[in-house]
Protein backbone atom coordinates (compact mmCIF):
# COMPACT_ATOMS: atom_id res chain seq x y z
CA UNK A 1 0.00 0.00 0.00
CA UNK A 2 1.27 3.47 -0.85
CA UNK A 3 1.27 6.05 1.90
CA UNK A 4 1.58 9.78 1.30
CA UNK A 5 2.42 12.44 3.86
CA UNK A 6 2.71 16.15 3.23
CA UNK A 7 3.75 18.57 5.97
CA UNK A 8 5.14 22.07 6.16
CA UNK A 9 8.77 20.99 5.70
CA UNK A 10 8.52 17.44 4.31
CA UNK A 11 6.81 15.37 1.69
CA UNK A 12 6.91 11.56 1.79
CA UNK A 13 5.48 9.06 -0.66
CA UNK A 14 6.56 5.49 0.10
CA UNK A 15 5.27 1.98 0.76
CA UNK A 16 3.83 1.54 4.22
CA UNK A 17 2.95 -1.80 5.78
CA UNK A 18 -0.06 -1.45 8.03
CA UNK A 19 -0.62 -4.01 10.76
CA UNK A 20 -3.85 -5.05 12.40
CA UNK A 21 -4.47 -3.48 15.81
CA UNK A 22 -3.73 -5.57 18.88
CA UNK A 23 -6.65 -6.82 21.01
CA UNK A 24 -6.19 -3.95 23.46
CA UNK A 25 -6.07 -1.42 20.56
CA UNK A 26 -2.72 -0.02 21.68
CA UNK A 27 0.91 -1.17 22.09
CA UNK A 28 1.58 -3.86 24.68
CA UNK A 29 2.79 -2.27 27.92
CA UNK A 30 5.58 -4.06 29.78
CA UNK A 31 6.98 -3.08 33.16
CA UNK A 32 10.41 -4.27 34.29
CA UNK A 33 11.43 -4.01 37.90
CA UNK A 34 9.93 -4.22 41.36
CA UNK A 35 10.15 -0.70 42.77
CA UNK A 36 7.08 0.82 44.40
CA UNK A 37 6.49 3.03 41.36
CA UNK A 38 7.00 0.10 39.02
CA UNK A 39 4.53 -2.10 40.87
CA UNK A 40 1.92 0.65 40.78
CA UNK A 41 2.38 1.23 37.05
CA UNK A 42 2.28 -2.49 36.28
CA UNK A 43 -0.83 -3.18 38.32
CA UNK A 44 -2.67 -0.17 36.87
CA UNK A 45 -1.58 -0.20 33.22
CA UNK A 46 0.69 -3.04 32.11
CA UNK A 47 -0.21 -6.24 30.30
CA UNK A 48 2.95 -7.93 31.58
CA UNK A 49 5.63 -7.37 34.20
CA UNK A 50 9.18 -8.75 34.37
CA UNK A 51 11.13 -9.41 37.55
CA UNK A 52 14.11 -11.34 38.90
CA UNK A 53 13.82 -12.91 42.34
CA UNK A 54 16.13 -15.40 44.04
CA UNK A 55 13.54 -17.76 45.55
CA UNK A 56 10.07 -19.14 44.73
CA UNK A 57 8.83 -17.57 47.96
CA UNK A 58 9.86 -14.05 46.92
CA UNK A 59 8.39 -14.65 43.44
CA UNK A 60 5.08 -15.67 44.99
CA UNK A 61 5.09 -12.62 47.27
CA UNK A 62 5.68 -10.37 44.25
CA UNK A 63 2.90 -12.06 42.26
CA UNK A 64 0.43 -11.72 45.15
CA UNK A 65 1.28 -8.03 45.53
CA UNK A 66 0.86 -7.24 41.83
CA UNK A 67 -2.46 -9.08 41.63
CA UNK A 68 -3.81 -7.46 44.77
CA UNK A 69 -2.97 -4.03 43.39
CA UNK A 70 -4.53 -4.89 40.01
CA UNK A 71 -7.73 -5.95 41.78
CA UNK A 72 -7.75 -2.62 43.64
CA UNK A 73 -7.76 -0.91 40.22
CA UNK A 74 -10.78 -3.02 39.19
CA UNK A 75 -8.66 -5.11 36.83
CA UNK A 76 -8.73 -8.87 36.49
CA UNK A 77 -5.69 -9.88 38.60
CA UNK A 78 -4.86 -12.69 36.17
CA UNK A 79 -4.73 -10.25 33.24
CA UNK A 80 -1.28 -9.03 34.34
CA UNK A 81 1.13 -11.66 33.07
CA UNK A 82 4.18 -12.26 35.25
CA UNK A 83 7.48 -13.08 33.54
CA UNK A 84 10.45 -14.08 35.69
CA UNK A 85 14.13 -14.13 34.82
CA UNK A 86 16.13 -17.24 35.72
CA UNK A 87 19.72 -17.05 36.95
CA UNK A 88 21.49 -20.40 36.73
CA UNK A 89 24.82 -21.04 38.43
CA UNK A 90 26.49 -24.44 38.16
CA UNK A 91 28.82 -25.85 40.79
CA UNK A 92 31.13 -27.01 38.03
CA UNK A 93 31.43 -23.55 36.52
CA UNK A 94 32.08 -21.89 39.88
CA UNK A 95 34.97 -24.29 40.42
CA UNK A 96 36.76 -23.38 37.19
CA UNK A 97 39.56 -20.82 37.18
CA UNK A 98 38.54 -19.68 33.67
CA UNK A 99 34.94 -18.81 34.63
CA UNK A 100 35.20 -17.90 38.33
CA UNK A 101 38.79 -17.00 39.24
CA UNK A 102 37.90 -15.42 42.57
CA UNK A 103 35.85 -18.39 43.73
CA UNK A 104 38.59 -20.70 42.46
CA UNK A 105 41.13 -18.83 44.57
CA UNK A 106 38.95 -19.18 47.66
CA UNK A 107 40.83 -22.39 48.34
CA UNK A 108 43.91 -20.32 49.13
CA UNK A 109 41.90 -18.29 51.62
CA UNK A 110 39.91 -21.03 53.36
CA UNK A 111 42.50 -23.81 53.07
CA UNK A 112 45.87 -22.11 52.56
CA UNK A 113 48.08 -25.24 52.93
CA UNK A 114 51.34 -23.23 52.67
CA UNK A 115 53.45 -26.40 52.33
CA UNK A 116 51.64 -27.54 49.18
CA UNK A 117 53.66 -27.28 45.96
CA UNK A 118 50.87 -28.39 43.63
CA UNK A 119 50.15 -26.36 40.51
CA UNK A 120 46.57 -25.75 41.68
CA UNK A 121 47.65 -24.31 45.03
CA UNK A 122 50.25 -22.15 43.34
CA UNK A 123 47.62 -20.76 40.98
CA UNK A 124 45.17 -20.19 43.86
CA UNK A 125 47.81 -18.24 45.79
CA UNK A 126 48.70 -16.11 42.76
CA UNK A 127 45.06 -15.18 42.17
CA UNK A 128 44.39 -14.49 45.86
CA UNK A 129 47.48 -12.24 46.04
CA UNK A 130 45.93 -9.90 43.45
CA UNK A 131 43.07 -8.97 45.79
CA UNK A 132 44.94 -6.17 47.56
CA UNK A 133 42.41 -3.48 46.61
CA UNK A 134 39.52 -5.65 47.73
CA UNK A 135 41.22 -6.24 51.09
CA UNK A 136 41.67 -2.47 51.52
CA UNK A 137 37.98 -1.91 50.85
CA UNK A 138 37.00 -4.68 53.28
CA UNK A 139 39.18 -3.26 56.04
CA UNK A 140 37.90 0.27 55.39
CA UNK A 141 34.28 -0.86 55.68
CA UNK A 142 35.02 -3.01 58.74
CA UNK A 143 36.48 0.03 60.51
CA UNK A 144 33.21 1.94 59.98
CA UNK A 145 31.31 -0.55 62.19
CA UNK A 146 28.34 -0.50 59.84
CA UNK A 147 25.06 -2.23 60.73
CA UNK A 148 24.06 -5.51 59.15
CA UNK A 149 22.68 -5.43 55.59
CA UNK A 150 23.89 -1.90 54.91
CA UNK A 151 26.27 -2.48 51.96
CA UNK A 152 25.01 -3.79 48.61
CA UNK A 153 27.42 -5.52 46.26
CA UNK A 154 27.46 -8.33 43.73
CA UNK A 155 29.39 -11.56 44.09
CA UNK A 156 31.31 -11.27 40.84
CA UNK A 157 33.60 -8.37 41.68
CA UNK A 158 32.66 -8.12 45.35
CA UNK A 159 33.47 -11.71 46.22
CA UNK A 160 36.99 -10.98 47.51
CA UNK A 161 35.69 -8.11 49.65
CA UNK A 162 33.26 -10.42 51.41
CA UNK A 163 35.96 -13.05 51.86
CA UNK A 164 38.33 -10.51 53.45
CA UNK A 165 35.74 -8.82 55.68
CA UNK A 166 35.46 -9.59 59.40
CA UNK A 167 31.76 -8.69 59.23
CA UNK A 168 30.21 -10.47 56.21
CA UNK A 169 26.68 -9.84 57.48
CA UNK A 170 27.25 -6.18 56.62
CA UNK A 171 26.79 -7.08 52.95
CA UNK A 172 23.70 -7.75 50.88
CA UNK A 173 24.36 -9.93 47.81
CA UNK A 174 22.14 -11.11 44.92
CA UNK A 175 21.43 -14.49 46.53
CA UNK A 176 19.85 -12.82 49.58
CA UNK A 177 16.03 -12.98 49.50
CA UNK A 178 15.68 -9.24 50.09
CA UNK A 179 18.39 -8.14 47.62
CA UNK A 180 16.00 -6.79 44.97
CA UNK A 181 13.83 -5.01 47.49
CA UNK A 182 16.81 -3.27 49.14
CA UNK A 183 18.38 -2.42 45.79
CA UNK A 184 15.18 -0.74 44.59
CA UNK A 185 14.71 1.31 47.79
CA UNK A 186 18.18 1.70 49.37
CA UNK A 187 17.45 4.82 51.41
CA UNK A 188 14.27 3.37 52.86
CA UNK A 189 16.08 0.27 54.09
CA UNK A 190 19.17 2.00 55.47
CA UNK A 191 21.70 1.09 52.78
CA UNK A 192 24.89 3.07 53.39
CA UNK A 193 27.04 1.97 50.46
CA UNK A 194 26.49 0.40 47.05
CA UNK A 195 29.72 -1.08 45.72
CA UNK A 196 30.11 -0.88 41.95
CA UNK A 197 33.02 -1.40 39.59
CA UNK A 198 33.90 1.53 37.29
CA UNK A 199 34.90 0.78 33.68
CA UNK A 200 38.58 1.34 34.51
CA UNK A 201 38.64 -1.02 37.49
CA UNK A 202 38.31 -0.71 41.23
CA UNK A 203 39.98 2.29 42.84
CA UNK A 204 41.35 2.15 46.41
CA UNK A 205 38.97 3.62 49.01
CA UNK A 206 39.49 7.21 50.06
CA UNK A 207 40.21 7.81 53.75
Amino acid sequence: MLSARVAQRESVSAPHNFVAPSPQKRPVLWQAGSSEQGREFASKHAESVFGIFPTPKSMRSYADDIRTRADNYSRDPESVKLIYGLQTISAWGMGQQKYAPQEYALGAVLAPDPDSVSDRKALERRIAATFSTERQIAHYLDDLNLPESSVITDTVYGFAILAASQHPKTFVVPSDPDFTELLNSPTEFGIKYLLAVPPTGVEPPMH
